[in-house]
């Protein structure tokens, strides 16, 4: 078999990592919930034809995409907060999401851009679920992970993220500068 689509590419490299079970069903990321709509709408991966057909409401190549394969952050926004949409008032999805979300983030064996994308789904997660999971992220070795991890706290008024994202502001990437001086 012959992969043509690099979102399927990417696909198969995030989730490749977790290993799998006996029974066949992967572990690791995001464990038991995968395969749910949450787990579709963050990971991608479903055949598609059509937008329509996937949770985030883009197909590429066949495939539908998810939050964490998205690398720029104006699509992250968007599609954020189409997930914030469909799933946000649902306790129960919510807490799936950060499930998930967090199980990235953990895995050492995920790839460190999708463990900092996770750190940035935080932001269209409730304050008061994002705070705790993400506090100890902030002496992240990882920098994309401490950055994210750092904005989103600090859009939740936190004064430690407030602190680490501020010295992002003299990164050498003006990308970098840029998304940190957004944050007021």
């Amino acid at each position: 078999m012959r992969l043509n689509s690099l979102p399927a590419l990417m696909l198969l490299l995030a989730t490749s990592c977790g290993g799998w079970t006996d029974g066949g069903q992967p572990v690791g990321i995001g464990g038991p919930t995968a395969g749910s709509p949450e787990y579709r709408a963050l990971l991608g991966g479903d055949i598609c034809r059509a937008d329509r057909d996937c949770v985030t409401e883009i197909c590429s190549d066949g495939t539908c995409i998810g939050f964490l394969m998205i690398s720029s952050d104006a699509g992250r926004n968007d599609v954020g907060a189409l997930i914030r949409e469909r799933f946000g008032e649902s306790p129960a999805s919510l807490s799936r999401l950060a499930s998930i979300a967090s199980g990235m983030i953990e895995d050492p064996l995920t790839e460190v851009y999708f463990r900092g994308r996770s750190a940035d789904f935080f932001r269209f997660l409730p304050c008061a679920m994002s705070q705790p999971m993400l506090r100890d992220k902030l002496a992240s070795r990882d920098e994309p992970v401490r950055f994210f991890a750092a904005r989103v706290l600090s859009l939740c008024g936190d004064q430690n993220g407030r602190e680490i994202l501020d010295g992002f502001l003299s990164h050498p990437s003006e990308a970098i500068r840029r998304m940190a001086a957004a944050v007021q």
